[in-house]
């Protein structure tokens, strides 16, 4: 078989596998969304006509008893579900029995409730399997045990070593890297005492934090206190290497490549990252975590495992500590991504990030390929966007509606149909926008990369 064929070959079943697993993932959420809304319509005694799972011409469905029609249509991106009676009708008279099912008849209070379930239900199942993963499989931990270290950080003048194990910080014993981080945040310029264990002995080191500045989730100025060390991670994306012991690597991925399989399991100093702040590494990454960079079909190809990754390592939690563990996830990917927006529209990042269809196509696939762990936490995150997106105060989506009737509360009555349908031209316009940009990227990156 010609090397044209094989990547051929290769590039239909990525086309297959990664399609199939995105619109079954996509799909998917999108019926949990739908189902908030229809559950909470079904609460309130507001009919639903349809409730389609996919897209176009119905392929088989069925009606139940209130009247819905449940399909499968051929398109299967995503659904949707329709409410009878959205808007007053101009042209239709509506019997008695139709306007107590029909949603604009219902108060403000319960339509408001009919609208947000969308929303709600998406983040309430994420909360969910968040905590029921945690409790069965286990929450990530990363081990205390050191990575990397920079050259010059406090971490490098104390003469910390990789693989040294951190077991303690002026006494508090210390069991994962985030609450090292925690601890060490508040703590420049301050003399520390460590603990570490470096093979079968156990020595006490000090060590003086430095100062680290960086960005907030909103891209505002802010600093801690640092080691300079690196701690188990998801590994480094060999693309963000300049040099390798002093070798020039830059835009050379393949170089990279082949310097690093030299140097599996010895010492080696890499200068690290384009986007962020470079700095100079010192690392020792094992061969046996690193099969990887062998295989070029594999989604980790482009990845410098340095220690066992969290999701190798995992702790299961009790019920209440899971659910919490699930409430600090959906917040954490709500703040990330307001902040992600905040900068884009205040100019601090680019709109060259967003992604579309490929980029969120690619990612599913990457992450089924990691196993069904990541999976199942991809789509949980993936539902807390989907629910807070919609939350935005946009024409076509759940926060527009919200906002209209915000806008009924505080005057009494709602805004004419006039002014909603320019408030709705406009917001398809931005919206259609927003995605052509977004694939427009995705095709672009396509195209660089040939």
């Amino acid at each position: 078989m010609t090397d044209l064929s094989t990547s051929l070959v290769y590039a239909l079943e990525g086309f297959w596998f990664y399609g199939v697993v995105f619109m079954l993932v996509l799909s998917g959420v999108i019926f949990i969304h739908e189902m908030g809304h229809f559950l909470m319509a079904r609460v309130l005694g507001v009919r639903a006509e349809v409730f389609s799972v996919g897209f176009g011409r119905e392929v088989f469905g069925w009606t139940d008893s209130k009247g819905t029609r449940w399909k499968f249509s051929w398109l299967p991106l995503g659904g949707y579900v329709r409410i009878f009676g959205e808007s007053e009708p101009y042209h239709t008279i509506l019997t008695d029995e139709e306007k107590s099912v029909a949603f604009y008849t219902k108060s403000l209070w319960h339509r408001t409730l009919i609208v947000f379930a969308g929303p709600l239900a998406n983040f309430v199942f994420a909360v969910l399997v968040v905590a029921l993963l945690f409790m069965t499989i286990g929450k990530p931990q990363s081990l205390p045990e050191i990575s990397g270290i920079e050259v010059g950080s406090g971490a490098d003048k104390a003469g910390l070593q990789n693989h040294d194990i951190l077991l303690r910080i002026n006494g508090t014993e210390m069991k994962n890297y985030e609450q090292i981080k925690n601890t060490i945040a508040p703590l420049a310029g301050q003399g520390l005492v460590l603990q570490i264990r470096r093979g079968t002995e156990v020595l006490d080191i000090k060590a003086v934090p430095g100062i680290l500045k960086e960005k907030d989730s909103f891209g505002h100025d802010t600093q801690r206190g640092y080691l300079g060390t690196l701690w188990p991670s998801h590994g480094l994306d060999i693309r963000e290497i300049n040099s390798i012991d002093g070798i020039d690597v830059k835009e050379d991925v393949d170089l990279t490549r082949n310097l690093l399989i030299e140097r599996l399991d010895k010492s080696l100093v890499i200068n690290f990252g384009k986007k962020d702040r470079p700095a100079d590494l010192r690392i020792q990454p094992p061969r046996e975590l690193n099969p990887h960079l062998f295989l070029p079909h594999s989604p980790d190809f482009n990845t410098l495992t340095l220690s066992v990754r969290p999701d190798k390592h995992r702790v299961r939690l009790g019920l209440g500590a899971a659910i919490w563990g699930g409430l600090e996830l959906t917040g954490k990917a709500v703040t990330q991504t307001l902040g992600v927006i905040y900068q884009m529209v205040v100019g601090s990042k680019s709109t060259s990030e967003l992604g579309g269809f490929v980029k969120i196509s690619t990612m599913t696939g990457d992450t089924a390929q990691r196993g069904g762990a990541s999976l199942v936490m991809f789509i949980a995150i993936l539902s807390i966007n989907i629910g807070f997106l919609n939350l935005l105060p946009l024409p076509m989506l759940d926060g527009g509606h919200l906002a209209f009737h915000l806008a009924e509360w505080i005057r009494g009555k709602p805004p004419s149909p006039k002014v909603k349908g320019y408030i709705y031209g406009v917001g398809i316009v931005f919206l259609m926008g927003m995605v052509f940009l977004a694939n427009l990227n995705d095709l672009i990156g396509f195209l660089s990369k040939k």
